[in-house]
């Protein structure tokens, strides 16, 4: 059986790592020969794919162009804008240029923007993921209907909200939803947790205790409602500092909201960017906080679950609540805002570390969204 899964890109993201989570164990069935479809070949997920899995791309990204003259840039680029624009327009574009997909069972489409790739013919019967709260996000007028579902064998809803949303909201027929948790590869995340990072390079003590989150850097995480509710809590004479993992247009705002909350870099906060390894740091970690405004289904949640760090998140409509119950597993604010979020932070922060019963409660969580378990649904559902 042959399968492809699609994906924009590679760049550190949540559903970028479920997809390599994905890939990689799936990859390990002996009768299945996975391919990675990615229409630009960029990010430093692609350094973690097993190597028995076939990569194809419709262009290179910047990242791949480095030692490259800026003459060959610049006509490459050229190329590659003008490449993706028509292809986008017509899909079928794909077909004459990767005409070997017509001959797959599976065509995985790992991300709602792509819907349109149920045009083309890359796998005989498609799956469609819907990674977010299509209300929500950014091009939400082209999920006010259920329209974009048509040519999908299967809709991959991540979380429960997701599902609900689709059937009830969109009226999409509930034979026609999969619901699968996204997964963390448990055993990975541990195992890179105990590398060395040369955490030195930061002007920050990390042996000091911190708070962590982790994520882009966009409005959607909601680290501007982290950065004011942690300045409550510094008011309140807490003492941890803050450490935010992850890169994004958002960056010199923050910066800039921190300095006007009388907070200082490198000694209050860092904000590390984009890390190849982020769990090193992670494991280190104090508490997890979760700020985002709305999601899908938290991967960076269950991360830092699976190192045994206590979560406080924001009520955001899908995702967390799913993850962490009536705060059973985690602490969860009132309401999404920052003294409701810094409120739950204190309380977690009040506990003793030894004594903090959500320590063995984030680890036994953790298992329920582990990639041998959900996994196997997936492949259950093409066998």
């Amino acid at each position: 059986m042959k399968i492809v899964f699609i994906i924009g890109s590679l760049n550190t993201g949540g559903a970028e790592k479920v997809l390599v989570n994905y890939i990689n164990e799936i990859s390990k069935e002996k009768d299945i020969e996975v391919t990675l479809f990615i229409i630009s070949l960029s990010g430093n997920l692609i350094g973690h794919i097993n190597e028995n899995i076939k990569i194809s791309y419709l262009y290179k990204g910047n990242d791949q162009l480095i030692g490259w003259s800026i003459p060959r840039k610049i006509i490459y680029k050229s190329y590659r804008r003008l490449l993706k624009e028509l292809c986008f327009r017509f899909p079928i574009l794909f077909d004459v240029l990767f005409p070997k997909f017509k001959g797959f069972e599976f065509g995985f489409v790992f991300v709602q923007d792509l819907f349109w790739f149920s045009k083309t013919k890359f796998g005989g019967k498609k799956y469609l993921w819907i990674q977010n709260n299509l209300k929500l996000v950014k091009d939400f007028s082209l999920f006010n209907d259920n329209q974009f579902v048509k040519g999908f064998e299967k809709i991959i809803a991540i979380s429960d909200g997701i599902s609900d949303d689709l059937t009830q909201r969109l009226g999409i027929a509930s034979s026609l939803i999969l619901k699968i948790n996204n997964p963390i590869n448990s055993n990975e995340v541990q195992l890179l947790a105990q590398e060395y990072d040369n955490m030195s390079s930061y002007i920050f003590d990390f042996n000091r205790p911190f708070i962590v989150s982790m994520g882009r850097l966009i409005n959607q995480k909601g680290f501007d409602i982290l950065f004011e509710a942690f300045s409550i809590c510094k008011k309140a004479g807490y003492q941890e500092k803050l450490v935010i993992i992850g890169g994004g247009e958002e960056h010199e705002n923050l910066v800039n909201l921190a300095s006007n909350l009388g907070l200082v870099e490198g000694k209050d906060y860092i904000i590390t960017g984009i890390m190849r390894n982020p769990y090193s740091i992670l494991k280190k970690a104090k508490l997890f906080v979760c700020s985002s405004r709305f999601d899908g289904l938290s991967t960076s949640i269950n991360e830092a679950m699976s190192l045994g760090l206590p979560i406080v998140s924001t009520p955001c409509e899908f995702g967390p609540k799913e993850i962490l119950g009536d705060s059973e597993f985690g602490l969860i604010s009132s309401e999404i805002n920052s003294e409701s979020l810094s409120i739950s932070i204190q309380k977690m922060l009040s506990f003793i570390s030894v004594d903090n019963p959500y320590i063995d409660l984030s680890l036994k969580r953790a298992q329920d969204f582990d990639i041998k378990h959900i996994s196997k649904k997936l492949i259950e559902s093409i066998k």
